[in-house]
């Protein structure tokens, strides 16, 4: 699934369809409505391990950012593929546990403000 655009920098959506119990892939269908208003280049990456999220990450062509779509589980799994690549990460929270967003100022389900910060 790619939504075009010609805003510049495009993202590798890597969504968690476990994450808080379900939630991220049922919020799925508005965060995309969402991104495509916005007119953000993305195609979706619904992995159904860590291992193959990991390994998908790790294939993208350098300058394409990951958007982490679920909670810390997500956002932990992701992190050996970009540590040290300079490659921006973006987290949507959306899992059962959302620390490291909350920490950020992020609240969970609140679209509008995690794409601004894209």
């Amino acid at each position: 699934m790619t939504a075009s655009s010609s805003a510049g920098r495009s993202f590798a959506v890597v969504l968690n369809p476990q994450a808080g119990r379900g939630l991220a892939q049922r919020r799925w269908p508005e965060l995309d409505a969402q991104m495509r208003a916005r007119g953000l280049a993305f195609s979706l990456v619904a992995a159904s391990s860590g291992p193959e999220a990991l390994a998908r990450v790790r294939a993208l062509p350098p300058e394409v950012a990951v958007l982490a779509v679920g909670g810390d589980g997500t956002v932990g799994a992701l992190l050996p593929a970009l540590v040290g690549t300079g490659r921006p990460l973006g987290v949507v929270p959306l899992g059962s546990g959302n620390d490291y967003a909350g920490m950020t100022g992020l609240k969970p389900g609140d679209f509008a403000a995690a794409l601004d910060r894209l």
